[in-house]
């Protein structure tokens, strides 16, 4: 799992704007460490001749309450042929609170504040990709606000011994599952010595509540999810040159 999470929201959705791809590694690696290389990955630009307007997300799987709610969902393309290879979660962007507190009261205990605006954007996301490159991702949708139900929580954290949040709960993840299959089915899987999984992407896309936007010193802040400790920052090393500094050595040293 991939998380395009601590990112602040306002500066990927123009980042979405942008009409190519592009992945590199860090531009400020010391010259005298010879295992960090300044060289840009690959890029991908938009297909040429894409006409997108046939596209669009369709409802594949839903969970319902018994008044006709949809709780969760997963959003994909009406056929398999037009399916990009990757999933977008965003577990903590979810609204609904109608509930009256007998029916699914509010948790008791764990962070209960939504990830502000984080669904937006992984819609924004799916959007952007279906127009710059006519294929369809996959979007699970939890559409319960975070004080009802924790997806990215076990189960008795997440739900709290409420039925139909459990239900809610194993729904969101086997949809995460089921997209997962999809993409497999149409991508198909790698199987090496060191490799094996699907041939996708998945982002599960994080954020800060609202409260949090703007620090008491000024200006909104920007916070990347690399999991850089202080130490590694303040040190003189290249943090991708450890597989063990953070995600990002993690991923550029698989």
């Amino acid at each position: 799992k991939v998380e395009m999470g601590f990112i602040n929201q306002h500066l990927l959705l123009s980042l979405l704007a942008f009409q190519s791809v592009e992945v590199a590694t860090a531009q400020s690696c010391p010259p005298e460490q010879q295992e960090c290389q300044n060289n840009i990955l690959s890029s991908y630009p938009p297909k040429i001749g894409c006409n997108s307007s046939a596209l669009f997300f369709d409802s594949l799987l839903s969970y319902v309450d018994g008044e006709g709610v949809v709780l969760v969902e997963l959003l994909g393309p009406a056929s398999v042929d037009d399916s990009a290879a990757i999933v977008i979660t965003a577990p903590h962007g979810g609204s609904e609170m109608r509930y009256d507190h007998s029916v699914i009261p509010q948790r008791t205990w764990g962070k209960t504040y939504k990830d502000s605006y984080t669904l937006e954007i992984a819609m924004a996301l799916g959007d952007s990709l279906i127009e710059n490159y006519c294929k369809v991702p996959y979007i699970i949708v939890n559409h319960l606000h975070r004080s009802k139900l924790d997806v990215n929580r076990e189960i008795v954290e997440a739900a709290q011994g409420v039925f139909i949040v459990e239900e809610a709960w194993r729904a969101f993840h086997n949809f995460t599952a089921h997209a997962q299959i999809k993409v497999e089915s149409r991508h198909g899987s790698v199987s090496t010595s060191d490799l094996e999984g699907v041939k996708g992407l998945m982002f599960d896309v994080h954020g800060y509540p609202a409260k949090d936007w703007t620090p008491v010193s000024g200006s909104p802040f920007i916070q990347l999810g690399y999991r850089l400790s202080q130490d590694t920052l303040d040190s003189n090393s290249c943090p991708v040159g450890n597989k063990y500094s953070g995600t990002i050595g993690s991923l550029l040293n698989a």
